[in-house]
């Protein structure tokens, strides 16, 4: 688990790259889909306690940060066709849940 300094740093950190890729710019986009996709790769557990932790109303994100948040979480976490074909890193994202470890897991269910 992640001291609370250390989640609020994640936190802002994730929301900046967030608000980032829904920049018109597609370079900075592209950027900031490089680093997303990094954190989930080395560390799919933090990566999405963040991701959950950032959809939290007592967080102050804007509403389509928390909406990208979801959606992009579902997709990663998604065994359906539908959405693991449309997902750009399809190799970072298989058996995301399965790399999960089971607190992780409980704290995305609820």
């Amino acid at each position: 688990m992640q001291s609370t300094q250390d989640l609020q740093a994640n936190l802002v950190e994730l929301n900046n790259i967030l608000q980032a890729i829904l920049n018109n710019d597609n370079t900075i986009r592209k950027q900031a889909e490089d680093q997303l996709n990094g954190l989930k790769r080395n560390d799919p557990n933090k990566y999405c306690q963040v991701m959950v932790y950032l959809m939290h109303p007592q967080f102050a994100a804007s509403p389509e940060v928390k909406s990208l948040s979801a959606v992009i979480l579902r997709r990663n976490i998604s065994t359906s066709s539908i959405d693991v074909s449309d997902v750009k890193d399809a190799s970072n994202n298989d058996n995301l849940w399965q790399r999960l470890s089971n607190e992780c897991r409980a704290g995305i269910k609820v």
